[in-house]
């Protein structure tokens, strides 16, 4: 019975309960009539739906895969996912690479369900991941073969490793077969910087010559002679050419396919060059003056003399405006060439002569004459906070010899040697996602 209560001087005013409300649908119905998302996939519209998710990041889409089946379902079949790597082979070397080693290029080539798109995402990321994590921990699948001559220099692609020896000769080794596929002969004396494009290989020796090959026959097309000098180290862009000499010069050439002449030569060193490297706007060049030299390649001005190192330089490599210099003196140096700025001191080879280095933009290699490899951390030698103990990510040690050469990319490395050896350290553990 309802009640009432005296206000006012003892008016009374009902109390009414309150209606109790009936529902016709079930808790499950009623959750229903609330996803809009389901409800425009039944209504046919699943274009909406498409466009709606379009505006929702990556991780948030994941999570949403949660709610229910049906949005599990409609998201994985979202035609995002093949335009999201399709995205990420034109702006991201990392993954172009990813696929052109795994092959996964055909996925695009053939009709495939959009659901795949978004495992093969998964996929591809989680063995970038791995691949990251592998260079920082050391984890790595290797690969020796092993030569009949102590080697000098070493550059790779895909399909082939190139190396220069002591026994004078250039060997193109055959990356599937690891075999020795052309061996190049005609200098005479040992062979201790090569580098090749798509054409044309040049190589530098102390036989005093560069010589110039056709990389697919093997067939030599030209040499220079250097006078009296032997020449250590070349390096070359799409025009230019430098290279480095016992006389302590730096020379600049015209450079093309078809011919190669002289266009001068930079003074400043005081002893020979052992390392030189070339960029569109910058020269570099390390000696046994225990200096290096920075030098605009179209002035032929030198804008800096780098000083700090207390012996010979061996290695000099340039990514942008940062060099990273190798010395006798054991240590790594990271520099600003515009500035002339030392960024950063590399010393982890315990008093060992640093033979040669590595510097692909995300990490700093370098080699000593005891075979150690130090794998750095770039970016974190580029902060002044990161502490010391941060800096070198992995040692290695597989070579029983000084570290003559090195070369890397974003999955591999690969290192040779005077104990006559070719070592490849892949750190990439295969993720391959099944239909």
């Amino acid at each position: 019975m309802a009640t009432g209560v005296d206000i006012n001087g003892g008016q009374q005013i009902e109390k009414i309960p309150p209606p109790v409300l009936q529902s016709s649908t079930s808790p499950s119905q009623e959750r229903s009539q609330l996803d809009i998302i389901t409800q425009l996939l039944v209504s046919g519209v699943p274009h909406i739906v498409h466009q709606v998710f379009s505006y929702i990041d990556i991780k948030s889409l994941s999570a949403l895969q949660l709610v229910c089946h049906s949005w599990n379902s409609t998201i994985a079949d979202l035609p995002r996912w093949k335009h999201l790597i399709e995205s990420k082979l034109e702006s991201d070397p990392v993954w172009k690479g990813l696929f052109d080693r795994r092959g996964w290029h055909n996925y695009f080539t053939e009709p495939m369900p959009y659901n795949f798109y978004q495992r093969l995402y998964r996929g591809a990321s989680k063995d970038i991941c791995s691949l990251e994590t592998n260079w920082k921990t050391g984890h790595y699948t290797l690969t020796r073969i092993v030569t009949d001559s102590e080697i000098f220099c070493v550059q790779f692609d895909a399909d082939k490793i190139v190396t220069g020896h002591a026994d004078n000769t250039i060997k193109i080794w055959n990356r599937k077969t690891q075999a020795v596929s052309k061996t190049l002969e005609g200098h005479e004396d040992g062979v201790h910087s090569i580098q090749y494009d798509d054409v044309i290989l040049l190589s530098a020796s102390r036989d005093r010559t560069v010589r110039m090959w056709n990389i697919d026959t093997g067939a030599m097309l030209g040499r220079l002679d250097q006078n009296n000098f032997w020449v250590w180290s070349l390096k070359f862009t799409s025009d230019t050419m430098v290279t480095g000499d016992t006389n302590g010069m730096v020379a600049l050439w015209y450079y093309s396919h078809d011919v190669i002449d002289m266009r001068g030569i930079l003074m400043g060193h005081e002893s020979e060059v052992w390392a030189v490297d070339i960029s569109e706007k910058y020269v570099v060049s390390g000696s046994g003056d225990c200096s290096v030299m920075v030098w605009d390649p179209l002035t032929g001005d030198t804008t800096h003399v780098l000083m700090e190192h207390d012996g010979w330089v061996r290695g000099v490599k340039l990514r942008g405006h940062h060099v990273v210099s190798g010395s006798e003196d054991s240590t790594v140096r990271l520099w600003d060439v515009e500035s002339g700025e030392c960024l950063r001191v590399l010393d982890g080879h315990d008093e060992e002569e640093v033979r040669c280095v590595g510097f692909d933009g995300k990490r700093i290699i370098s080699g000593d004459e005891q075979g150690i490899i130090k794998v750095w951390d770039y970016q974190a030698a580029l902060d002044p906070a990161s502490p010391e103990s941060s800096l070198c990510l992995a040692t290695l040690k597989e070579h029983t010899d000084f570290v003559s050469g090195i070369q890397l990319d974003d999955f591999q490395l690969v290192t040779v040697s005077c104990d006559k050896t070719i070592v490849i350290w892949d750190f990439l553990d295969p993720i391959i996602p099944q239909l």
